[in-house]
């Protein structure tokens, strides 16, 4: 089963079981029980830098987010509790890929919605320049 098929069909189960109303903590944790049973491996919260470059001088480390899921080290993933549609649906596929040029593994990406009105999964795959389309 293809990595993006694997995914899909966990988070479909995790929302056939649990349903809408949850925190995005408690659908992440069910997804990682799913994936990790699937015999996937998936880190947590991993660290991704927010750099910023000095005109003619260094960069500089301003902050740093986390990705909320990487699976196999190659498929990044962000979990979003709400809405299916609109802005925090792109909002979060933009996020997840300014993450490409810090994980270099990374191949794909993947934001994940457990929203009110269903389960909207999409996928964004890494363009030739490395980072999302």
């Amino acid at each position: 089963m293809l990595l993006a098929e694997a995914l899909q069909a966990a988070a479909a189960r995790v929302y056939r079981q649990l349903g809408r109303g949850h925190r995005e903590a408690v659908y992440q944790r069910a997804l990682v029980c799913e994936l990790r049973h699937a015999g996937l491996w998936v880190q947590e919260e991993v660290p991704v830098p927010i750099t910023y470059r000095l005109d003619q001088g260094p960069t500089v480390v301003l902050a740093t987010e986390r990705a909320d899921l990487v699976v196999a080290g190659s498929l990044v993933v962000e979990l979003k509790v709400g809405s299916t549609l609109g802005a925090p649906l792109q909002a979060a596929l933009q996020q997840v890929g300014r993450y490409w040029s810090h994980l270099p593994g990374v191949t794909e990406a993947a934001v994940i919605v457990f929203g009110g009105s269903g389960l909207e999964v999409r996928f964004l795959p890494r363009t030739a320049t490395g980072s999302g389309g």
